[in-house]
């Protein structure tokens, strides 16, 4: 009995009775709902996808939009700004020089050279497609060099620079030499060699021209030949040279003469004495004797040709 009663209530454990507790079985499902949840969070999110595009979308159309207002502000800013002027005195300068060659004439589309170069101070002559730069630079400085020496004062110190340039030129010019009865000294050498028929008051007439007389006034005692030669130079260049001749008497004054006294006159060299005031007739007699030979010679050596 004892060990009846002993093993009845180990029974009584291992046997359901009716106030026990249903036995939950959630421990055995725990798995399977964690996975059906991470199922159904990628379901959404698959789900979601495309609400995703479309709002990303939506920004980036956003943001370009933003960059297309700024660039058309910056350029409308840009754009409503005035050019830049010409108001230098440089870009003024070259403004004037290419509006001055333009030749308004001129078709652009049929003539484009001419249109741009034969407005130029100096316009191209002819057939010619280029221009002598240099010769117009040179004229251009030698302008302007005579335009500063103009402008020297005459209270300048006379050893200053300055002055030297200007005495310099004063001197090529010889305006200080010049008379005020110049022309009637011209017209009274004029009658003295002969007359010359362009002026009326030089008494000219054919009848009392001598061709001796005039070649001997003009080469003994004025030191001038009328005799030139004409050259031309290559074709290319079209220049015609007007130069004296090899023969070129001068003034008895300006030249000696051998002690010997033989052979023309030449120019006075070292060594060589100067004519003397006694035998100065006799050496004006030879010369012109000598000059109306060659010039004989020459004037026939001309006519010949």
């Amino acid at each position: 009995m004892s060990a009846d009663n002993h093993a009845k209530p180990d029974d009584d454990k291992g046997e359901p009775h009716e106030n026990d507790k249903c036995m939950d079985d959630g421990h055995q499902r725990r798995p399977n709902e964690g996975m059906s949840k991470l199922r159904a969070q990628v379901t959404s999110a698959v789900a979601n996808i495309p609400s995703l595009v479309i709002v990303l979308l939506c920004v980036l159309l956003l943001v370009f939009f933003v960059i297309i207002i700024a660039l058309a502000v910056q350029v409308h800013s840009s754009g409503s700004s005035e050019p830049p002027r010409c108001l230098t005195a440089t870009c003024l300068a070259t403004a004037a020089g290419v509006l001055g060659s333009l030749d308004a004439r001129a078709d652009p589309c049929v003539e484009p050279y001419a249109l741009g170069c034969d407005g130029a101070p100096s316009p191209l002559a002819g057939h010619r497609s280029r221009l002598d730069a240099q010769a117009r630079l040179r004229h251009s400085v030698h302008h302007r060099l005579r335009h500063l020496v103009d402008l020297v004062p005459p209270q300048a110190p006379e050893r200053s620079a300055a002055s030297k340039v200007k005495r310099f030129y004063e001197t090529c010019m010889e305006p200080r030499g010049l008379t005020p009865n110049a022309l009637a000294v011209f017209v009274h050498m004029a009658r003295q060699a002969g007359g010359w028929d362009l002026i009326r008051t030089s008494a000219w007439s054919m009848q009392s021209w001598d061709r001796d007389t005039t070649l001997e006034k003009l080469i003994v005692d004025l030191g001038v030949t009328p005799f030139f030669r004409i050259t031309v130079a290559s074709p290319d260049v079209s220049v015609i040279r007007v130069s004296a001749p090899f023969l070129f008497a001068r003034s008895p004054r300006s030249y000696s003469r051998n002690d010997k006294g033989a052979g023309l006159a030449v120019p006075s060299q070292p060594g060589w004495l100067p004519c003397s005031s006694s035998n100065d007739d006799s050496w004006s007699s030879r010369t012109r004797a000598r000059t109306r030979m060659l010039a004989w010679r020459r004037l026939g050596h001309f006519t010949s040709q």
